[in-house]
């Protein structure tokens, strides 16, 4: 017996897509990604890169994901998670139905590369696509 089958939305693919668009002009040194680069290191381009840390479904009709955003960059810099989670919760995102606060901007140091950490959560709600 074949049905209708709903694969989940790559929510953290749609949020870097249009997180690197809307950070374009503002901020052209920035590298927006899905990871970061094995072999970064804090003399290197500043990079933020957005995570999909899991969560809840509604199946079949959506996903809730906690997105993380991470920057890294030589030296305490918190412009590049401040912008993003500004337009993250102020925006609309197309692909996502919903995104809600997570935890809010929050600082640290990567004790692998030495690169200074910015890093929050959203909670982006995606329906799901009919395959």
């Amino acid at each position: 017996m074949t049905g209708p089958l709903y694969e989940p939305r790559d929510t953290a693919k749609v949020v870097k897509d249009w997180l690197k668009s809307e950070m374009a002009q503002p901020f052209p040194e920035l590298d927006v990604r899905l990871e970061l680069p094995r072999a970064w290191t804090p003399d290197g381009r500043p990079v933020l890169a957005v995570f999909d840390d899991g969560g809840p479904a509604d199946y079949p009709v959506s996903t809730a994901s906690t997105v993380r955003v991470t920057t890294w960059t030589n030296g305490r810099e918190v412009k590049y998670a401040n912008r993003a989670l500004a337009l993250l919760l102020c925006r609309r995102v197309p692909g996502i139905a919903r995104i809600r606060p997570g935890v809010r901007v929050i600082t640290d140091r990567d004790r692998d590369n030495d690169g200074d950490l910015a890093s929050f959560t959203v909670i982006a709600t995606a329906r799901t696509i009919s395959v």
